[in-house]
């Protein structure tokens, strides 16, 4: 088989979902995109400052995107007919002029909850606490966080839920997770996920920072693609791609 390779987009791309019509793109500094089926930009839903935007979900019943502001620790809220941002949810703690304290990353709207992955519940991964990361879910009604998930994890990235079951990259330890238990390794930054049938597609950036792991780690890959995991016969090939980093991953077709 010939692999397709294609760069239909340019940019600093943190999250993509799909509705019936059209893809979301978080773009880190310009707002979410909206493309067409072809892939083509067709709106832009500029944000009034730089939020270092990251994950993306949408609520098609009710019309709303929700997209983290990882900046201000906050969640913004998009009406999909209007392309305009209505609301927001604040996940910070003490004073309002602090900034990425949990470090949210990414978001996944399941059976009607906000399921948001962080570096630190606490709010102290800038202090090279690596240890504190969690997946929680936001009450949409209070704006807050409601039940913690997942504790403990090194730098979680890319929630997934199936069946009730919450898989994610622990992106630190290099794998990925069902609920607290590993579900498969690599050895390299695990970023990115989503499963067709038995297969996992996990996506793996160039470690930004090596001395990271080489302490922890024998061996490091420095590719940047996509493994697919067959978790049937615990096997998996790779994709390379010409980038350095994946943040998402969207399966078409399946």
């Amino acid at each position: 088989n010939t692999l397709d390779i294609r760069k239909v987009y340019s940019g600093n791309c943190r999250g993509i979902v799909r509705s019936d019509e059209y893809y979301y793109v978080a773009e880190e500094h310009e707002g979410n995109l909206v493309l067409n089926d072809q892939y083509e930009q067709v709106d832009l839903i500029k944000t009034k400052e730089t939020h270092n935007l990251h994950g993306i979900a949408i609520d098609e019943e009710n019309g709303l995107i929700y997209v983290n502001e990882t900046k201000f620790d906050r969640l913004g809220i998009y009406d999909v007919n209007t392309r305009t941002r209505i609301d927001e949810i604040d996940l910070r703690k003490g004073e309002p002029g602090t900034f990425d304290q949990h470090h949210i990353n990414d978001v996944n709207f399941y059976d009607n909850k906000l399921f948001v992955s962080m570096f630190s519940l606490n709010g102290v991964w800038k202090h090279g606490v690596w240890n504190d990361g969690g997946i929680a879910i936001v009450d949409k009604k209070n704006k807050s966080i409601e039940k913690v998930v997942l504790s403990g994890l090194h730098q979680p990235h890319s929630v997934y839920i199936e069946e009730n079951t919450v898989y994610h990259c622990n992106s630190r330890e290099c794998n990925v997770l069902m609920g607290d238990k590993i579900l498969c390794q690599f050895n390299g930054y695990t970023r990115g996920l989503t499963k067709w049938n038995s297969f996992f597609f996990v996506g793996q950036s160039r470690a930004r920072r090596l001395s990271a792991f080489t302490d922890r780690f024998t061996n490091i890959s420095k590719d940047t693609g996509i493994h697919i995991w067959d978790s049937t016969e615990k096997t998996s090939t790779f994709i390379k791609i010409p980038a350095e980093q994946v943040f998402e991953i969207l399966v078409l077709g399946g």
